[in-house]
């Protein structure tokens, strides 16, 4: 799911107090965390074997080191600021230590050599210190509004990144309609298969079950922090302009993706959104 296009719908429902009765909103805001820290893990087992170099153990070992060490400074940042930061602390203080700790993990864990655990450190440190605040229910509002501004601000930036990369005249576009394709029956099977498992679910109504499916069909967060990796990794590793070609359409189909799915899913919560929920 992709929190740039779900977000700003889910607090706008919040703040009109419409599906909060069973956790709906909570729901897919977690469910949305959940997705993008599997999604960077598994993306960095990939790397393993893509950029293994004929050595498949050690791309292996390289990969999963990489998840470890998000891993590990995620849950170290998240869980420190999660316990010492405490109701009577601002909010500004609150949204400065996720800033901070997000900042520091891309950062840093660059520096040492293990860049694509930054993503991991920064999804997983947000999505346990706020939980633990959750916890101490503590007031999330003023955070979300913070973090929310700053979200406005560097969006353009990071869907950016991915506009510059792409030239039409280069783009190979049989794989374009065979990204469509997949896509449309991916997100098919998807969306049956969420449904499914809602179903468990006797608290929540058919309506409600709904919303959280067509709220988890956009893509795109993900896919614009590490398609443009993929493709400056596949530079930098040398391996050949046949890497850096399948890196490229590796960025392409990350493009069309989230084009389609988050277009798409803002759609459907736009026109069903508020009608599928109850006050």
């Amino acid at each position: 799911m992709s929190g740039a296009a779900v977000m700003p719908y889910l607090l706008k429902f919040e703040n009109e107090g419409v599906g909060l009765e069973h956790s709906v909103l909570e729901i897919t805001k977690q469910g949305s965390g959940l997705d993008a820290i599997l999604a960077i893990c598994l993306t960095e087992l990939a790397f393993g074997f893509i950029f293994a170099a004929g050595d498949l153990a050690g791309g292996i070992k390289k990969g999963l080191l990489e998840v470890i060490m998000g891993g590990a400074f995620g849950t170290l940042w998240g869980g420190l600021a999660g316990i010492f930061l405490e109701q009577e602390h601002e909010s500004t203080l609150r949204t400065f230590a996720v800033f901070s700790g997000g900042s520091l993990g891309l950062l840093g864990l660059t520096k040492i050599g293990y860049p694509r655990g930054g993503p991991l450190a920064c999804f997983l440190g947000t999505f346990i210190c706020c939980c633990i605040w959750r916890q101490k229910k503590m007031h999330m509002e003023n955070l979300s509004r913070h973090l929310t501004i700053l979200w406005y601000l560097f969006q353009p930036l990071l869907f950016g990144i991915i506009g510059s990369r792409i030239d039409l005249n280069t783009v190979d576009w049989n794989i374009i309609l065979q990204t469509i394709l997949c896509f449309t029956i991916s997100i098919s099977v998807r969306m049956c298969a969420s449904f499914s498992m809602l179903c468990l679910s006797e608290e929540m109504t058919t309506s409600e079950k709904l919303f959280v499916v067509l709220a988890w069909l956009p893509k795109g967060t993900v896919q614009a922090a590490l398609g443009p990796v993929i493709l400056e990794t596949a530079i930098n590793s040398r391996h050949g302009a046949e890497m850096e070609s399948m890196g490229y359409n590796v960025l392409c189909i990350a493009t069309t993706v989230a084009l389609l799915a988050s277009i798409i899913g803002a759609l459907a919560l736009l026109i069903f959104g508020r009608r599928l929920l109850s006050k």
